[in-house]
């Protein structure tokens, strides 16, 4: 049967609710009771699922089956009073060790499943020595007792996978051992250095992507800020509302700062040109400058003697 971590993860990784999780087990549950196949015995050939980054041996003669529900494929064996033993894999990430994801699996399963019974709780190890736990439980699904043997693995990158092998409750202990036979045959695909290069290289070529987008933006907002010239963007969307002696202060304000500019930079040769527009005031000689004041203010003052200075 299908077995949803119930895991309150660090990473934020979602999973289904509790009800949806009972939901499909009840599904899937009714669903093995109406597959029936000829019954073999120990392992047979393997069975890999690249996408998920593992592979197993089914005991032989079982076969692998889509079903509604389950990210990978099934395994389904020999039916028995109407129901079919079988052996599904979920993954999810978490963020924290062996013991502690399957001791919330352990307080979460005994929450949500029926009658529910932990008979056993140990360490278990495959060929390849990867090092899980497993745990039998037995409960209520459909009317029937089923009995259960989860096996907890850990992968890469904070990925655990949980191995969920299903028989009805009397007599499946007959089954425990063909399960950790099968279950010594997990292992986890390693990535090769290849595949390690072509993803990389997807990365970088996302990147490379992203990274030549906004250069090429900056360039075509440079050239049209260029374009346009160094006028604010306030001062350009009131030009047109502006009386003609205001837009030539403006502009002269504006190629005086050019000059500027290009005298700071080494780019002219010189002094700089006398700022523009300076004028005199007639009370007491102090110079000003127009750019100085604001163009619509009824009155400047000089701000020597605080007399009525000139606009224009």
């Amino acid at each position: 049967m299908k077995t949803i971590a119930l895991v309150n993860n660090k990473a934020g990784v979602g999973v289904a609710t509790m009800e949806g999780v009972l939901m499909k087990i009840s599904l899937l549950v009714f669903c093995f009771f109406l597959v029936a196949f000829t019954a073999h015995a120990a392992v047979g050939d393997r069975h890999v699922e690249q996408a998920g980054g593992f592979s197993l041996q089914a005991p032989r003669g079982w076969m692998f089956r889509d079903f509604p529900g389950l990210k990978y494929q099934a395994a389904v064996g020999p039916a028995a009073n109407l129901f079919s033993p079988n052996i599904n894999v979920v993954d999810e990430v978490y963020d924290g060790d062996l013991k502690s994801y399957v001791d919330q699996n352990a307080k979460n399963t005994e929450k949500v499943f029926v009658q529910y019974t932990l008979i056993k709780r140990s360490s278990f190890v495959t060929l390849k020595g990867i090092k899980g736990e497993k745990m039998v439980t037995t409960s209520l699904m459909l009317k029937n007792m089923v009995r259960q043997i989860f096996y907890f693995f850990p992968g890469s990158h904070g990925k655990y996978f949980v191995i969920t092998c299903t028989a009805l409750a009397e007599g499946g202990d007959s089954l425990d051992s063909i399960f950790d036979e099968s279950m010594r045959s997990f292992e986890i695909i390693p990535t090769t250095p290849i595949q390690r290069g072509v993803r990389g290289a997807a990365i970088g070529l996302v990147f490379g992507f992203i990274g030549c987008t906004i250069a090429l933006l900056l360039f075509f907002v440079r050239t049209l800020w260029k374009k346009k010239g160094s006028t604010p963007s306030c001062l350009r969307a009131s030009e047109a509302a502006v009386s003609p002696t205001e837009k030539q202060r403006r502009e002269d304000v504006q190629r005086w700062l050019r000059a500027q500019e290009a005298i700071d930079g080494g780019k002219l040769k010189g002094k700089l040109p006398v700022k523009p527009c300076e004028l005199s005031c007639p009370k007491c000689g102090a110079t000003y400058t127009p750019a100085d004041y604001i163009a619509d203010a009824p009155t400047w003052l000089c701000s020597n003697c605080k007399s009525t200075l000139q606009k224009t």
